[in-house]
């Protein structure tokens, strides 16, 4: 038996409450593991079944030789006087129940799912997975079909895209932004939630509550601006008598123009004024600062606290300069223009990939093949329902799911994404 150190028995040892566990490469986590699993089916007080136990792997060779060291595990102890009549009887019972433990990859997990619920989203159980060159053919037939139809029906949406990006050269380039909308989503949980929410946004006016743009844009000004006048409030306090009277008042400038930036973001987080009123005030700050009294580069024969200074100094005034010529350069309404542009063309992608996303999806059903997303999302819509709203509620299966299994465990956590992590949550 390992000399387990204190933090790994408590990793082996704790009972009823989530653990985070983060290790080096090399360091045990897979022994540990293995250890919590074997001390659980041996508690004495309440034993538990290994296919019980979910225990998720990166890839399949991990959850093999997670298997093959329970399977030691429990050799050893068969081979040794330490466990009763009845609890030796038990780990036999385990050995020959490992075989079909539910320790594999996250997406053997999603295919026992489906295996057991493949009825509730009326999915044909004698599916294959989808890979390599099948899957790359497949979508590629899928887009082109798409892509063709649209150039047959001529939809205002499509034709205003294709002329201001001019596709009639290559379909190249829409290809490549339909796929990398459509991928996002789908590493997304509820997709469909997705595309409303963001389709949403793109259409809200760049003025109204609903379109997030300007008001992000005074809140990381407010962040930045906080951190520049510390910075630089602390220099003057450290460094002032070594630029006095010559670079005082670019100084003293920045102190200032970085205040009033600040003190205008905090009182729209405030509430004290609107976003409008936030950017236009922002705006009317930097279209009359005056810093050019100050050295943009360090200097030999400078001196080393002047060095310093012109160090310390030139990225806030290249900050402000760029803040002044671009975030915070026109109008409201100029930004809407250009905005109005660009949502279009995000809005039109954005059709075409859900469309996209529908069609393929049939595609691949009508094959009878699921590809890994597919898996994914599949067990998503077992787990989950809709309530009234349209929003995810834990399902039936879920709940039911959750009731025949005692505990959850992750290798390799920090490799999930968020449908998976969703997945592991519901059950």
């Amino acid at each position: 038996m390992p000399a387990w150190s204190d933090e790994q028995l408590e990793v082996i040892n704790e009972r009823g409450c989530e653990l985070l566990v983060s290790a080096a490469a090399g360091s045990g986590k897979t022994s540990v593991l293995v250890e919590r699993i074997y001390k659980r089916i041996t508690d004495e007080s309440d034993p538990k079944d290994i296919d019980r136990f979910v225990v998720v792997t990166f890839t399949k060779a991990a959850a093999a030789e997670m298997k093959q060291k329970l399977r030691k595990r429990m050799d050893a102890a068969l081979a040794s006087e330490s466990l009763t009549p009845s609890m030796r009887e038990h780990v036999r019972r385990q050995y020959r129940r490992l075989s079909g433990a539910h320790i594999s990859t996250v997406h053997s997990f999603c295919n026992y799912i489906i295996g057991q619920y493949f009825h509730r989203i009326g999915l044909d159980p004698s599916y294959r997975e989808l890979v390599g060159a099948e899957y790359e053919l497949l979508k590629n037939d899928v887009m082109n079909e798409l892509i063709e139809k649209e150039y047959e029906e001529a939809r205002d949406d499509f034709i205003k895209l294709a002329d201001i990006r001019e596709l009639n050269k290559s379909d190249q380039k829409l290809e490549t932004w339909i796929y990398d909308v459509y991928s996002k989503m789908i590493s997304e949980p509820f997709p469909d939630l997705v595309y409303d929410r963001w389709e949403s946004i793109l259409s809200a006016p760049l003025e109204s509550d609903k379109s997030p743009y300007i008001g992000r844009l005074i809140s990381s000004t407010g962040v930045w601006a906080r951190e520049a006048l510390e910075t630089v409030k602390q220099m003057h306090y450290e460094y002032g008598d070594a630029y006095k009277n010559k670079d005082e008042n670019t100084v003293l400038a920045l102190i200032d123009i970085t205040e009033k930036i600040y003190d205008t973001a905090a009182e729209y987080k405030d509430g004290k004024i609107d976003k409008i009123n936030a950017y236009n005030r922002i705006k009317d700050i930097l279209s009359v600062m005056e810093l050019s009294g100050l050295p943009k580069d360090e200097n030999k024969n400078n001196t080393k606290e002047r060095n310093y200074v012109i160090r310390t100094c030139s990225p806030i005034r290249n900050r402000l300069g760029s803040m002044q010529g671009d975030d915070y350069h026109g109008t409201i309404e100029n930004k809407q223009r250009d905005q109005d542009l660009m949502r279009d063309e995000c809005l039109t992608v954005m059709r075409l990939a859900r469309e996209f996303d529908q069609r393929f999806r049939q595609a691949k059903r009508d094959r009878g093949v699921l590809d890994f997303s597919d898996l994914e999302q599949y067990s998503l819509q077992i787990l989950y329902d809709r309530d009234e709203n349209g929003m995810p509620v834990r399902s039936d299966a879920a709940k039911e799911l959750s009731e025949s299994f005692v505990e959850i465990m992750i290798d390799e956590y920090q490799d999930s994404n968020r449908v998976q992590d969703a997945i592991f949550w519901s059950v």
